[in-house]
Parts: C-alpha cells; sequence; structure tokens
C-alpha cells in the first residue's frame, strides 16, 4: 500500500512570527500526542517565515480520511493559522504518493 505525503505551504507575516509558533506547536502536540497523526513542521531553510505542514499518511485511506477525521480543536487552531498568520492568504496543498 503507498503512503501518501500531504503538504501545506506558505509564508508568516513577520510580525506575528512567535504567536505563529506558539499556534503552529499547539497544533503540533496535539495531533502527535493527542490523535496520533504523523505530522510535522518545517521552515524552509534560507527563506525565513515560509513553512510547510507535512502530514504522513500510511496510505490513501488515511489520507482520505483527513479532512473527515478533523474535530473542534483541529479546526479552531488551522482557521487561526490560515486566517491570522499566512502572508496574503496564500497557501499551497501538494499530494505525493509513492509508487515504490
Amino acid at each position: 500500500m503507498p503512503r501518501v505525503i500531504f503538504s501545506i505551504t506558505y509564508a508568516v507575516k513577520p510580525e506575528l512570527r512567535e504567536e505563529y509558533l506558539e499556534t503552529i506547536g499547539a497544533l503540533k502536540n496535539y495531533l502527535t500526542a493527542e490523535r496520533g497523526k504523523d505530522y510535522s513542521v518545517f521552515e524552509v531553510k534560507g527563506k525565513r517565515n515560509h513553512f510547510s505542514e507535512v502530514y504522513i499518511c500510511k496510505s490513501m485511506e488515511e489520507y482520505d480520511q483527513l479532512e473527515e477525521d478533523s474535530d473542534e480543536v483541529t479546526d479552531q487552531l488551522i482557521n487561526r493559522i490560515v486566517n491570522d498568520f499566512v502572508r496574503d492568504g496564500k497557501v499551497e496543498y501538494k499530494t505525493l504518493v509513492e509508487t515504490l
């Protein structure tokens, strides 16, 4: 069964960096510790305030359930990140499916 990587990439408003880091840290802790997700956050090397959230799913079925499996806490944190911290509201989504 192929694994799936789902990434969400965006730039954060520089003046809100610290507040963003606190919020994304809360999201990461919740998703990994409470919800058991394989989830990480990366900052793009050489591009300060450009971040990628990465979910690694063990199967296409797990990937398909990501949105349906969301809960109130997850939704509130994600909405806060997108609405308050993302510069110019620009978010890029990418889905990679393992082939080999």
